[in-house]
């Protein structure tokens, strides 16, 4: 409630209501009215509230209530969860904020719409789904963020993060026992591309031994970051 209040009539709040339905995962198929979202109890909440949309996509659906709700949720033709004219994109174009609340920096999913907008390695994926009639559908996902990165697990002392907060993108506030992060999207993806251009290995740790940074950094030589998405 409180968070429908800060927005106000006029605003749209979302949330990640993320699922596990890929090989390897025993969630099962997903399904827009039924999946459980595993981002947090905040978004499983979220999600059940009366009048709040779901997007489609099989493992990264966001949901939303608001004015723009359903033009957020809306298909967008693929299941790249982050394809540029879907939810991550949308939201980007709408210079939303992004509030970390309850979590740490390393769950930023932002970061990996932005490889998937500006950097090769990510790999595709197939994804299950429920397609409303009791049969499971197998959809592609062309860029399917997997695997390490540097900055998981880490609240403030990732490499990104560091340069973030040193471009002063991110906003740092307590809150009862907790530190809220806050930044807007546009300023988040600008900075990202700017650093991408110096360090365009920058999300990528440095053990040797890590099964898929190294592989990853190969495929950057030569790669030439774009200024826009």
């Amino acid at each position: 409630a409180e968070l429908r209040s800060a927005v106000g009539r006029k605003g749209t709040l979302a949330m990640p209501v993320f699922s596990q339905n890929y090989p390897g995962m025993i969630e099962g198929p997903y399904s827009k009215e039924k999946s459980l979202s595993t981002a947090g109890r905040i978004t499983e909440a979220f999600r059940k509230m009366p009048g709040v949309r779901r997007s489609d996509n099989p493992c990264h659906s966001i949901a939303a209530i608001g004015p723009l709700a359903d033009a957020l949720t809306a298909p967008h033709g693929n299941h790249d969860m982050f394809d540029r004219k879907g939810p991550f994109g949308r939201l980007h174009d709408l210079d939303a904020w992004i509030v970390m609340l309850g979590c740490s920096l390393g769950a930023n999913t932002m970061l990996h719409a932005v490889e998937a907008w500006a950097l090769p390695y990510l790999p595709p994926m197939f994804l299950y789904a429920d397609d409303g009639q009791g049969r499971i559908k197998r959809v592609l996902c062309r860029q399917f963020p997997s695997g390490h990165r540097e900055w998981y697990g880490k609240r403030e002392q990732g490499k990104i993060q560091k340069r973030l907060f040193a471009r002063g993108v991110i906003g740092r506030y307590e809150l009862g026992r907790g530190t809220v992060y806050a930044m807007r999207t546009q300023r988040l993806v600008q900075a990202c591309l700017g650093i991408l251009k110096k360090e365009p290995d920058v999300f990528l740790c440095e053990e040797t031994k890590c099964r898929d940074c190294p592989s990853w950094r190969a495929m950057l030589v030569g790669w030439r970051v774009p200024d826009a998405v």
